[in-house]
């Protein structure tokens, strides 16, 4: 997950269950662990909207956290989710992968080293979503 977000620039948002707020990625990734303290306010974080949001794992358990993803209004939210189960409570979700978590960050953010090396990357958030913009490997697809 560190490598895909310095690949998109993207922070991570690491919910407290996820284990990804501590580690050696840390020092060289944008994670926020204390989201609560900026999404708890009662005006949004002084940052563009995201165009897309995605989501590894189960629901977040943050209630700051889960207000703001209801009320920004992404092109696409991409759930990646390795046991198949549906985890959206808000039925939010556009787009659904059923793949192996860590194998999908790593064919992303390898796809987009590559493709960024060779040229400017300018792929829509709708075509990162898509499975035939960014081809991830059938060994991490659960299906």
């Amino acid at each position: 997950m560190a490598k895909l977000s310095r690949a998109t620039g993207y922070p991570i948002l690491a919910d407290p269950l996820s284990g990804v707020r501590w580690g050696e990625w840390v020092a060289e990734t944008a994670v926020l662990g204390g989201y609560e303290s900026f999404l708890g306010r009662d005006s949004d974080p002084d940052w563009p909207e995201p165009e897309i949001v995605i989501r590894f794992g189960q629901v977040p358990t943050s209630k700051w956290l889960n207000a703001y993803l209801e009320r920004i209004r992404p092109e696409v939210r991409l759930h990646v989710r390795g046991n198949g189960q549906w985890a959206d409570d808000a039925h939010q979700t556009t787009h659904f992968w059923e793949a192996d978590e860590v194998a999908a960050c790593e064919a992303l953010a390898s796809q987009l080293v590559s493709l960024s090396a060779s040229q400017p990357v300018s792929l829509s958030a709708s075509q990162l979503a898509s499975q035939s913009a960014i081809r991830i490997p059938h060994s991490a697809m659960n299906r």
